[in-house]
């Protein structure tokens, strides 16, 4: 018995393997594959049948001329055949987009939320329920499936991902995000005959480092660690440690914007005084003035962050972009300053790249793990005969 669960890791182990030797938007022959990753030419090929059946990989046309010599069987990446949907939830809107193991990224409208809406969970999951059931339906009428539906939210969630423990710039509190979006959600796939993919809910600061991790900032691999800073509405940190969101015990961690900066401050949305969110969060305008005491205040708590987690570099995310040729060398010199390691390592500050984009993908990039760690998660395999 043990025999076999250990076989079945294994081939596990090696299917992730061989779809990282195919690179996305690279067709590649299996012959190549077996030279990258030192397996046999026979298990290559029937590791690919397997992700073939799965939807992830698709045969190529052999690239070389007529006549030169034995014809390859190339495959690559099938684009739009198995996604992750993403969707983020703001004081005021809803962002929904998908992302593929190719490499594609399909944004879908983004939809208002009204502040009734966003105060009230059930108001938001009517609002969103549609526009996500909607997107499953186009990716299944197109031949593929939605692996899954990752949301990111500005607050606290429980470990598991299901509920919100708290978001205060929604008003929520002990909200089954989860169970609510999926009860609806499947409720009109239900109508069409569709299974509905399950939810997954976590921090839009997480989420958003995820993303500038994997597509921006980190994306050519020379960055193991990282910072990320998301100011909106409100503020929010995401740190990435060896490859890996870090979360924390009970999925609290990075809460950067909860730190007091200013004792005795002006009230904060989660009842404290003083806390990073009241002096450099909130304003409606992204292209409002960044004051000194906001620097200063932001300042404070970066360097203290930096002396906690020891990043590589701090990536200024969310409205801050809008600032960032005037910004980053403000915290950079912030950061020299009051950092105790800055002394001897040269801690980075650099300007996010995905914008405002950077949550839904990173979210998107989440709902497609479980097939990417384990293609035979695919729900294209799953619902085969």
């Amino acid at each position: 018995m043990s025999t076999k669960a250990d076989g079945g890791e294994v081939r596990r182990h090696n299917l992730g393997i061989v779809l990282d030797a195919v690179a996305p938007g690279v067709v590649t022959s299996r012959a190549e594959v077996a030279a990258a990753t030192g397996l046999t030419k026979a298990t290559v090929s029937s590791l690919v049948a397997d992700l073939v059946a799965a939807g992830i990989l698709e045969h190529g046309a052999d690239p070389r001329p007529p006549g030169a010599g034995r014809p390859a069987t190339p495959v690559r990446r099938r684009a739009l055949a198995v996604t992750g949907l993403g969707v983020e939830i703001t004081a005021r809107h809803g962002r929904v987009a998908e992302v593929d193991l190719a490499g594609s990224v399909v944004d879908h409208p983004a939809v208002d939320l009204t502040p009734a809406a966003t105060t009230s969970p059930a108001a938001t999951v009517a609002a969103l329920a549609g526009p996500i059931a909607e997107a499953v339906r186009a990716r299944v009428g197109a031949g593929g499936a939605v692996a899954g539906v990752a949301v990111a939210v500005p607050g606290l969630v429980a470990p598991g991902g299901r509920e919100v423990v708290v978001a205060p710039t929604l008003g929520w509190e002990d909200v089954g995000l989860a169970d609510l979006l999926e009860t609806e959600i499947g409720r009109q796939l239900d109508a069409h005959g569709i299974a509905a993919p399950a939810v997954e809910v976590a921090n839009e600061a997480n989420d958003a480092a995820l993303a500038e991790f994997r597509r921006g900032v980190g994306h050519d691999g020379g960055v193991r660690s990282m910072l990320y800073l998301s100011v909106g509405t409100g503020v929010g940190a995401g740190i990435v440690i060896d490859g890996e969101v870090f979360a924390g015990a009970h999925g609290f961690g990075g809460e950067l914007g909860h730190m007091i900066v200013v004792p005795g401050g002006t009230r904060c949305s989660c009842g404290k005084r003083g806390c990073l969110e009241t002096v450099i969060g909130g304003a409606t305008d992204p292209a409002a003035a960044i004051t000194s005491e906001a620097v200063e205040a932001l300042a404070v708590a970066l360097a203290t962050a930096v002396d906690l987690f020891d990043p590589e570099v701090v990536v200024l995310g969310g409205r801050l972009q809008v600032h960032a040729a005037a910004l980053t060398a403000a915290v950079q010199a912030a950061i020299d300053q009051r950092a105790l390691g800055a002394r001897w390592v040269g801690y980075r500050v650099e300007a996010g790249v995905l914008g405002p984009r950077a949550a839904v993908l990173g979210a998107a990039d989440r709902a497609l793990d479980a097939v990417r760690l384990d293609p035979r998660r695919s729900p294209l395999l799953t619902a085969a005969p």
